[in-house]
Formats: C-alpha cells, structure tokens, sequence
C-alpha cells in the first residue's frame, strides 16, 4: 500500500508553528524598526543638508545658473516643502545683485511622483520674486546658457 500523505506528529507540528510565529514576530519588529528609523532619518538635520545640496544641484544642472538655499524644511506627512531665500546667479559681477532672488517658495509636492521621478505639483506659492536682467553693449546678457 502506497502513502501520499505521511501524517506528521503532533510534536513536530506544534515546534513548527512556534518557529513560524517568530520568525513572523521577529520580521515585523525588524520591519517596524526600519521605518521609524526611516521617519527619524528623514526628519533629521544630515538628511535636510543632503536634500539642500541635493536640490542646489539640480536647480544648477536645469538652470544653468548658481544656485543657494538659505532655508530648506518640508514635513513628509503633509508632502509641503518650504524654501526660503532662494538665490540665482548669472553671469552678473558677484558684488552686485543676482539674476533672481525668492523670498520663499512653498510647494505641496505628491510623493508617489517624485518615487516615479517626476514633480507632480498640488500647490505652489511664490513669494516676492526678484528678477534683474542685465545686457550689455552688445547685447549679452546675465541669463546662463
């Protein structure tokens, strides 16, 4: 007589079912742990400077122009970033005024796009922009190209 299925006992069983249990209650707590180390990372000062830098950069490579941020904060439940004295350098004298100046920008920005590399916008508010754009003699101007 042939058997498919071999009843296992009952000691067995049970070990099992404990050892799948925490190995269940042990990935949770891991997964739970790397989150609010996340949240808390995210929050950080070290992540607000890399951020800072982060989007100087970009700014920089889409502009041309030399980018600072005086003030960077966002709140990650809320997808708001605020930005404040935002400043664009041309090619004007570096002792004169720049290219442009923002007081502050606000943006409500949808997380999911910016995890799909886009900036899908909700809300944008520009406060007493500045803009100065010098031509010389011959025409040229203080605008990057």
């Amino acid at each position: 007589m042939l058997r498919f299925f071999h009843k296992a006992p009952q000691g067995s069983l049970a070990r099992w079912a404990r050892r799948a249990a925490l190995a269940a209650v042990v990935l949770g707590v891991a997964i739970a742990a790397t989150g609010v180390g996340i949240y808390f990372y995210l929050g950080s000062d070290r992540f607000r400077d890399q951020a800072r830098a982060y989007i100087e950069h970009n700014l920089s490579l889409q502009t041309g122009a030399e980018v600072s941020l005086g003030q960077f904060d966002w709140d990650l439940r809320a997808q708001h970033f605020h930005l404040e004295n935002v400043t664009l350098r041309g090619s004007e004298p570096p002792e004169g005024p720049p290219l442009a100046f923002i007081q502050s920008i606000d943006a409500g920005i949808n997380l999911r796009g910016l995890i799909e590399g886009r900036a899908d916008l909700f809300e944008l508010t520009i406060e007493r922009p500045r803009i100065l754009l010098l031509v010389d003699s011959e025409g040229r101007t203080n605008i990057p190209v």
